[in-house]
């Protein structure tokens, strides 16, 4: 009875930190296309996290006219209607219908895989 409770206290608490913005810190992701989502990305970025502020950096890769430090993304981390992770402007992007990708709406970002999504 104690291993069942144990195990179901851990993967509560596991599952709870893996859905929760990273602590402030500098992390390094990769960039991944919308429109190409199983193309194989050797293109990286840094992301600042500043408790729920953000700034995503490009560092490196095969992105054409954008250089070494330029500033793909800032805002805020939100968590959209849809469950995912969005950095957006103000609180009601995340009731937005369309995010991410090729869209007018916030980028995506995926704190599990470190991966930034853009278009």
């Amino acid at each position: 009875m104690k291993q069942i409770f144990f195990t179901f206290v851990f993967l509560l608490i596991a599952s709870f930190t893996h859905s929760q913005i990273p602590k402030s810190g500098i992390y390094f992701y990769t960039i991944h296309h919308a429109e190409h989502p199983n193309l194989k990305v050797t293109t990286k970025c840094r992301v600042e996290i500043n408790g729920n502020k953000v700034k995503v950096i490009y560092v490196g890769g095969n992105l054409s006219n954008i250089k070494k430090g330029d500033i793909l993304d800032e805002g805020i981390i939100l968590k959209h209607k849809s469950g995912k992770w969005i950095i957006g402007k103000k609180q009601s992007d995340t009731k937005l219908e369309e995010i991410g990708g090729c869209t007018d709406g916030p980028s995506e970002i995926n704190f599990k895989k470190k991966i930034y999504w853009m278009c």
